[in-house]
């Protein structure tokens, strides 16, 4: 799982770097993964409000403590994934790979971000019974 999540930085930094711009791809990168991580939490609290029904208390906080756990969460991402010196490792581990390994290695990055999100809508869906 580890070096999926090595290739899923390089691959999102290789998305993002088609101009060759200093700091925007890594940004990118950053961005990308709270986007999807927020998500997947998400997901997790849907299921637990469904199982455990008392948790719906989390659902009365105000907007400043709301506003205050995404910026302390997205600051977090930036502690954790910001650093060149680990792009530039994941450059020399990834870059022999052959194309068959690139396009399947590829697809299931790109199966990971989007079902994420498809994951959620689906779950928000079922256990509420929306539709």
């Amino acid at each position: 799982m580890k070096l999926f999540y090595k290739y899923l930085i390089y691959r999102l930094y290789h998305f993002s770097n088609k101009k060759n711009a200093a700091e925007t791809p890594l940004n990118n990168v950053v961005l990308t993964l709270f986007i999807v991580h927020s998500i997947q939490l998400l997901t997790l609290f849907c299921i637990c409000l469904k199982i455990w029904p008392a948790l719906d208390f989390i659902l009365e906080f105000n907007k400043i403590v709301f506003y205050s756990l995404a910026i302390l969460f997205m600051g977090l991402h930036y502690f954790v994934f910001y650093d060149r010196n680990k792009i530039a490792e994941y450059n020399k581990l990834f870059e022999s790979e052959i194309a068959e390994q690139k396009r399947r290695l590829t697809s299931l990055v790109l199966l990971y971000l989007i079902g994420s999100i498809i994951a959620f809508f689906v779950t928000v869906v079922f256990l509420f019974e929306i539709l």
